[in-house]
Order: C-alpha cells, then structure tokens, then sequence
C-alpha cells in the first residue's frame, strides 16, 4: 500500500498528464528526472485548508509559448494576455488535483490565485512533506516543485 505522500504525488502528477491535453491539445508525460532544464516562467500557487501546500511551476520557453498559443487559440493573442493564459492553465491543473484530494480527504481545500513570474520560491522549507516532478510534451518541459502538509 502506498503512503499518503505517494498518492498525493501520484494524484498531481495524474492529473496533470490527464487534464493538460484537453486544455492545451498536446500531451505532458511524466519525466523520471530531468536535470537538463532552464527555465523561463516560474508560477506560484497554494492551497489553504486541510491539504495545505505551496506548488512552485517552472517551465521552459518553448513550454510556456505552446501552453499560451494553445489556451489563447479562441481569442486575439495579445502578449499581455500570456501571464493571465499560463496563470490559468495552472489553475486547471492543479485544481483537478486538488479536487481528487478534496474528495479522497472529504474535507475541503482551496487554491489561491497563481502568481505568475516570482524569482524564487522563498516557503519551501515550511512544509515537511517535499515533492519535485518533471514533465515533457513535444513543445519543452516543465518542472513541479511542491512543499505540503495535510490533517488525513
């Protein structure tokens, strides 16, 4: 049987290969490992409640550009718009996650607004519980950094 901790890996990493080509059209697939990798924009989100964390995103250029273009595909696509595309893409994915914890708990939790674009991820080391997660689609790569604890 797995422990708490493994099932809340598996249910982000799940739920981010799921859910990401519905959104964007192109498939993300777990990455063992990847030490190879430059980022280009970082996205800070949290979830306050029973399951409580801080999930810092990085992706790579190529990454970023395809999430953008894919999700802005039905309007103008304005450069000002892509903080506001890549803030929301992460939203999706980690609020299907975050939905699938909510249920397994039966308690609920909640996300906070993405930030897109901070530096550094300055509460890693609040959380006990640490999980890092690579991903790769045809279009680049992205990591997951997430620090978390939870009350189930």
């Amino acid at each position: 049987m797995r422990s708490v901790h493994e099932d809340v890996c598996h249910m982000f990493v799940d739920s981010f290969t799921s859910v990401s080509e519905k959104i964007t059209g192109f498939s993300l697939e777990y990455n063992e490992e990847d030490k190879e990798f430059q980022s280009a924009q970082n996205v800070k989100i949290q979830s306050v409640g029973t399951f409580r964390a801080s999930l810092f995103f990085s992706m790579d250029k190529d990454f970023e550009q395809a999430v953008f273009l894919a999700m802005a595909k039905n309007i103008s696509s304005k450069e000002e718009l892509k903080e506001l595309m890549i803030g929301e893409f992460i939203n999706i994915i980690s609020g299907h996650a975050l939905t699938k914890i909510n249920n397994l708990s039966g308690k609920t939790s909640r996300l906070t607004v993405p930030l897109v674009g901070p530096a550094c991820w300055e509460d890693k080391e609040k959380f006990p519980q640490q999980c890092t997660v690579f991903f790769r689609s045809a279009y680049g790569k992205m990591r997951m950094d997430m620090g978390y604890e939870c009350d189930f």
